[in-house]
């Protein structure tokens, strides 16, 4: 997919809202999480590359970063948005 495409996904969900992305890529895996903008995001993004947080991390993620205040890139994984192929918002009713 192109940057433009995938940022306005970025752009109108977040996970306190309670949505969460899927994410298909080419190989027809499918990713569940969110989408966080870490500090080297500007960077990440002008190669098309996304962090991208499962939902399997996300509480410990969300967790440490509500006591820490600083985001641990440990919990997330780089996607290539030239490999996305569809991105699905899904309202879900927790995220923690």
């Amino acid at each position: 997919m192109q940057v433009n495409q995938i940022q306005k996904f970025i752009d109108c969900v977040s996970p306190e809202q309670g949505y969460k992305i899927v994410v298909t890529v080419l190989n027809s895996s499918s990713f569940y999480g969110f989408f966080v903008l870490f500090n080297d995001w500007k960077g990440l993004k002008k190669k098309n590359e996304w962090r991208f947080i499962p939902i399997n991390k996300y509480a410990q993620f969300n967790g440490e970063y509500r006591t820490t205040k600083k985001q641990n890139p440990d919990y997330s994984i780089i996607i290539d948005g030239n490999v996305i192929s569809n991105l699905e918002i899904i309202k879900t009713y927790s995220i923690s």
